[in-house]
């Protein structure tokens, strides 16, 4: 696929502007699916921004839906969370999306919307993500907390406005090709995730 493979997905935080918000889900969610190369390639990854939001089709946050969405917990091995995309991948095709065409899909947001919502159910929870939801009055300061177990694993990171967890030096995980260098990253992201979120 024309996409990079350590690229997850990162739902927009709000607002209406859908064809840059479902872009962002729909492209990133894709890199780890439809993998000729089997468990052998990486699963799809993080970018190196660290937000978590909510989904863009409008759906209550707090509702069931929302609640039942599959969770990337920090103890899942790649192979796992990319079985987790390709089934999300699947049902954005089910509903008509080709999800390898950058411009088919920013031609047609309502479309990408449509099929969002719809399989809001199946789409990936990111453990930040989901605990933003489950505690919002704690997460400004977990996130704080996240970003200080970086740094001190070697990766300096710091919170910019948002929640957003940003890498120093231009550094991005989502854009690293070689498999070593991205593996100690998510060793100590991964241990990181695991300390502050608890899931």
């Amino acid at each position: 696929m024309p996409l990079n493979n350590r690229s997850r997905l990162r739902p927009a935080r709000s607002g209406p502007a859908v064809v840059a918000l479902a872009l962002a889900v729909l492209l990133s969610a894709c890199a780890g699916a439809s993998d000729p190369g089997g468990a052998s390639t990486p699963a799809a990854k993080n970018t190196g921004i660290a937000s978590i939001a909510k989904p863009t089709s409008g759906t209550d946050p707090t509702g069931p839906t929302e609640q039942e969405r599959p969770l990337l917990r920090t103890d899942m091995s790649q192979a796992d969370q990319r079985r987790l995309y390709v089934i999300y991948n699947a049902c954005l095709q089910a509903q008509g999306l080709d999800i390898t065409n950058k411009a088919a899909l920013s031609s047609k947001p309502e479309k990408v919307e449509k099929a969002e919502k719809a399989c809001l159910s199946k789409q990936p929870e990111e453990v930040p993500e989901r605990a933003e939801r489950a505690d919002p009055a704690t997460y400004p300061d977990k996130m704080r907390a996240w970003a200080t177990c970086l740094t001190a694993g070697g990766y300096k990171a710091h919170v910019r406005q948002g929640n957003i967890i940003k890498y120093d030096k231009g550094f991005e995980p989502g854009l690293i090709n070689d498999d070593k260098i991205y593996a100690k990253w998510h060793r100590v992201d991964q241990k990181c995730q695991k300390r502050v979120f608890g899931m």
